[in-house]
């Protein structure tokens, strides 16, 4: 790498941290004992509180995936773990109350790691004080460690991430192989090694030059998601095309920018412009469907003829080798759920992946990590689908929005994301619990009945559970027993998809539907270039396949969008693949509120009555399944509709409160009701404007607001007392003078009554 070259890097480099340890943070951070953040503090009393900002724009503020920071002792002792304050422009901030730490340790070590899905990290490792330091606290602040870009260059000193290093004729200066000082410059990425001298000033002992990370240069492979006249999104990233970008295919043949299709698998390198757009250098077509697949993953499901891993689901053949973590010979049937594999497969004419080869992967024994059911709660423990997790005072435990609550804040029934690790006695302890949020999960499939299992019915691979509440019937809707049901007969199952991926049938029903073909109603998880999964079912979608929306308008596979509700109407094809013939965009509508009115029959909640039905789902706030007595006027509820027949028709009701209980409950930290309902903009990628519908559960003063990727406000499409009800407001991708935006990605966000929401859209021209 030239000089001109990591000239170029060190001026990219923001704000490098320096510790006793090495420095791996992108961006800046104050660490203070005062809340205003006057100070830069390193030395702290036990009295004292820590206030904690960190600034990293090279975030995705709204899509994070890790918000955490940890307070090391330097010798044995507990951890302080817990995490940052998310101000959604770039910011993350903390205070921390130090009487809390262990006060026979003076010396700790502060590690903050906040990530997004994209991979953008912020992290550090930094020595402080809290309190005296006795003769027992092992860490020798003499000694210090820095990577940075060379700020400044004196005859005998230099500057790195604002700290200045002397050097004398024993400092050693690398480039692979020994250097004069001489030959360094302003810019250089170098990693300096240094002793605190008896005047405090630091001696540089080593000078070794880096390679730096070029921040103006990236690479993304991908599927594409959109497609624009000049541009393309590949992995939430919008790249901009010109005459010099060369599109080549999978044999490297250049090919036109228009040969492209959403869905394509392509790696695409860019270079980032002046007006921080990305413009592609190379997009490259990369082997997709026809050749072969490998996937690493849990097994998420398992049939006589079939594996699920990823997602991503392979018909396995009497040829499929199957091979335990030894590379041993092992049955098909001696596979079970979670476990690791590795698959390799062919893809067949159809579409459909045959396994090859399924091999058996070591899981990682001490980590623990899954999304689930929140079953019961203890003041040490909490068991999340059948596995009980230790906590403790490290534990951190965060809401939905990535605030850090209590364990009292959590509730039997909230589907979380836990991740832990197996202690020496087998125990194993939640290192973090997250709250998620849940999904659209009202589901149709209409198919033949696999297998009958206790209060229990499969089809199309799902497993239904039965309640005395599911009703039964036969193809004249005349009620029937359980014990009429037979394996092979074909029947429609509406259900409830609850925390946890429990399915409950609300009703199953005899069909005369022939046995090869299928129907089912359910969000989408993921689209392809010619396929879709629904429930983690795949269909694939050809020429013939009518795409409706809502209103039975055509649309295309693009026009789709992940969360979506579908019903999709398929026909089994002869290696068991579903080719959808129809998909249509559900119309759904979840509200919530104080139901004004209540009877047996019906509901009305913010304006409208929602008929109550014998299929219509009542849970409590627990999730666990209640009457319709039990519901009354003035309880704060949220409800599922669907457009009837005869109107709306509530799916599901769920109970928050009773009657003059929703004053306390909102007052209560970290169990505060949605006072509101923020929806996926659609379309979505979109242009030339995009319409964002949100509902109010009461009157609000509302602010809804555009920013850009880097926190900074486009727009403002609201600023008003609203009244209650649904509302929608359009964006005609224009700034906040009238003039039409850049395409890439942008963030709306929604304020009312002291709550936020913030959601991303994609714009493409």
């Amino acid at each position: 790498m030239n000089h001109n070259l990591r000239q170029l890097i060190g001026m990219l480099v923001l704000g490098m941290l320096f510790t006793t340890n090495i420095a791996l943070a992108q961006g800046s951070f104050t660490l203070s004992k005062n809340a205003d953040l006057s100070t830069d503090d390193r030395a702290f009393d036990r009295t004292d509180v820590l206030y904690i900002l960190i600034t990293a724009q090279n975030i995705d503020y709204a899509d994070l995936d890790k918000n955490e920071f940890r307070l090391k002792p330097s010798r044995e002792g507990n951890d302080i773990e817990t995490a940052f304050t998310n101000n959604f422009d770039g910011t993350y901030s903390a205070d921390l109350d130090l009487s809390m730490t262990d006060p026979n340790v003076a010396k700790w070590e502060w590690r903050p790691k906040i990530e997004d899905e994209s991979g953008h990290k912020f992290e550090a490792k930094v020595d402080i004080t809290i309190g005296v330091v006795g003769p027992d606290d092992e860490k020798d602040n003499s000694e210090l460690e820095v990577k940075g870009a060379i700020e400044s260059l004196g005859v005998d000193s230099l500057v790195v991430a604002g700290v200045t290093f002397f050097v004398d004729e024993n400092t050693e200066v690398l480039n692979d192989d020994p250097i004069p000082f001489t030959d360094l410059m302003a810019g250089d990425f170098v990693e300096v090694k240094a002793r605190q001298q008896a005047d405090s000033t630091w001696l540089a002992t080593r000078i070794k030059i880096e390679d730096g990370e070029d921040e103006d240069e990236l690479n993304v492979t991908g599927p594409i998601e959109a497609l624009g006249t000049d541009s393309l999104v590949v992995s939430g990233v919008v790249f901009f095309v010109d005459a010099e970008t060369q599109i080549l295919d999978n044999d490297n043949t250049l090919i036109d920018f228009g040969a492209l299709m959403v869905g394509d698998l392509v790696e695409v390198e860019a270079r980032l412009q002046a007006d921080s757009t990305w413009l592609a250098k190379h997009v490259k077509l990369e082997d997709g469907p026809g050749d072969e697949v490998q996937v690493t993953g849990e097994i998420t499901d398992l049939t006589d003829a079939s594996i699920t891993v990823s997602d991503v689901t392979f018909l396995v053949t009497n040829v499929t080798l199957v091979l335990d973590n030894d590379n041993n010979p092992i049955a098909f049937s001696d596979l079970t759920m979670r476990m690791i594999v590795e698959v390799e497969a062919d893809v067949l004419a159809d579409g459909t992946l045959s396994a090859r080869k399924i091999k058996v992967e070591d899981r990682q024994d001490d980590e623990f990590e899954f999304t689930g059911t929140l079953e019961a709660i203890s003041a040490s423990d909490v068991t999340v689908a059948g596995t009980l997790f230790m906590v403790d005072a490290g534990t951190v435990i965060l809401d939905n929005n990535e605030n850090v609550i209590t364990l009292a804040d959590l509730m039997v029934g909230m589907l979380v994301e836990v991740k832990g690790t197996t202690q020496a006695d087998g125990s194993v302890l939640a290192t973090k619990i997250k709250i998620e949020d849940l999904i659209e999960d009202e589901v149709e499939v209409t198919g033949a009945i696999e297998a009958l299992p206790d209060s229990a019915v499969v089809v199309q691979g799902r497993t239904f559970r039965i309640f005395s509440t599911t009703a039964i019937l036969d193809n004249n809707n005349v009620p029937i027993d359980l014990s009429a049901l037979a394996v092979g007969q074909v029947v429609e199952v509406r259900g409830e998809l609850l925390p946890g991926d429990d399915l409950v049938a609300l009703r199953i029903k005899q069909e005369d539907t022939p046995d090869d073909e299928l129907r089912l109603v359910g969000p989408i998880d993921t689209i392809g270039m010619d396929s879709l999964h629904v429930l983690g079912t795949a269909f694939f979608i050809d020429t013939n396949t009518a795409i409706l929306d809502h209103d039975e308008i055509p649309i295309t596979l693009a026009d789709l969008v992940v969360g979506q509700t579908v019903e999709v109407e398929a026909m089994i094809q002869a290696y068991g693949s579903l080719l959808a013939t129809k998909v249509k965009v559900e119309d759904v509508s979840i509200v919530s509120g104080n139901a004004t009115g209540m009877s047996a029959s019906a509901i009305t909640l913010l304006g409208t009555t929602y008929s109550l039905t014998a299929t219509t789902l009542i849970l409590n706030e627990r999730n666990a399944l209640i009457d319709v007595s039990a519901l009354t006027a003035g309880q704060y509820v949220q409800v599922r509709g669907v457009a009837g027949a005869a109107g709306a028709e509530a799916t599901k009701v769920k109970v928050f409160a009773s009657v003059g209980t929703v004053t306390a409950v909102e007052d209560a930290p970290g169990n505060r009701l949605d006072m509101f309902v923020l929806e996926q903009n659609y379309p979505n990628p979109f242009t030339p404007s995009t319409t964002i519908r949100f509902t109010l559960n009461r009157q609000s003063d509302v602010r809804l607001k555009v920013y850009n990727v880097l926190g900074q406000e486009v727009s403002t499409l609201v600023s008003s007392r609203m009244a209650p009800g649904s509302h929608s407001v359009t964006w005609d991708a224009r700034d906040r003078a009238g003039q039409p935006v850049a395409a890439g990605i942008y963030l709306y966000r929604i304020s009312a009554d002291g709550q936020s929401r913030t959601r991303q859209m994609v714009l493409i021209k």
